[in-house]
């Protein structure tokens, strides 16, 4: 009679035990499939965000990329822009004096740049004023105004940096 006895609860015992392996696999398999529901959800709703702002990505990134100048090398870089100076200078009626610019400090993507020019407060406005609008990539981080007892107009210091990144070159072939 034991005999019996025992093997039924065996095979109890061997029911139960699959069951509640099964139980637990079906929970894996449900958190498995809400995971995966919510990467997909996560995945829509960052998919329709950006639908439904594109334009002001759009923006944002034009905006971003008008700060850094793209271009093939440092030097011809900073010529052209050592260049677009002087004629803005040259626009306003400013006497430029000197132009110097740093370019041991090329490995961080800017350029530092010293200007010293004469001219009147207006003068010097509206050349800050065209720097501004022209070259947003150049802005200037510190002014400094000097102006001698025998002098008429005062002079100008001013330090801009240059902020830049190389452009990805195309190889035709």
């Amino acid at each position: 009679m034991k005999d019996p006895l025992k093997k039924r609860w065996l095979i109890l015992g061997g029911i139960w035990a699959t069951a509640l392996l099964l139980t637990y696999c079906n929970q894996r398999m449900i958190q498995n499939i809400n995971e995966e529901r919510a990467r997909f959800e996560l995945r829509d709703m960052t998919a329709a965000f950006v639908q439904k702002n594109r334009h002001n990505i759009d923006e944002m990134l034009k905006k971003k990329a008008a700060y850094r100048q793209p271009v093939e090398s440092i030097p011809i870089g900073c010529l052209a822009l050592k260049t677009q100076l002087r004629s803005l200078a040259a626009a306003h009626n400013l006497t430029l004096l000197a132009l110097n610019s740093d370019t041991d400090l090329t490995g961080s993507g800017t350029v530092p740049i010293t200007l010293t020019f004469m001219g009147t407060y207006a003068e010097a406005l509206g050349w800050l004023a065209a720097l501004e609008h022209d070259c947003p990539y150049a802005p200037a981080v510190k002014v400094k105004v000097q102006q001698a007892s025998d002098q008429r107009v005062p002079q100008f210091e001013i330090r801009i940096h240059y902020q830049f990144e190389m452009a990805e070159q195309q190889i035709d072939g």
